[in-house]
């Protein structure tokens, strides 16, 4: 979702200001941990109906979300009788 976008979804400056905080874990730095909020909905929404528009029933359609957003987007494609399968990818750095 652009800049752009979000301004006109009118989630903008609410992403831009999402309540979260540091925790530090066995790590030398703090694991930045933000809090779902509403607009998080909405971006779903976007990503779903995105996710449906490049879908022309004839394969399959490769999808990067971010963790948060992995399962909540799944549950609508799945509610529109799409088939899931989720692979969870770790990159090092």
């Amino acid at each position: 979702m652009t800049e752009d976008e979000r301004r006109a979804a009118g989630i903008f400056d609410t992403l831009r200001n999402r309540p979260g905080r540091l925790v530090w874990d066995d790590g030398p730095m703090p694991i930045s941990i933000q809090d779902r909020i509403p607009a998080d909905t909405v971006r779903e929404d976007f990503f779903v109906s995105q996710i449906l528009t490049a879908d022309s029933g004839e394969g399959e359609v490769l999808v990067l979300l971010g963790n948060e957003h992995v399962m909540p987007v799944a549950e609508k494609l799945r509610l529109v009788g799409h088939s899931i399968r989720i692979r969870h990818e770790l990159f090092p750095g």
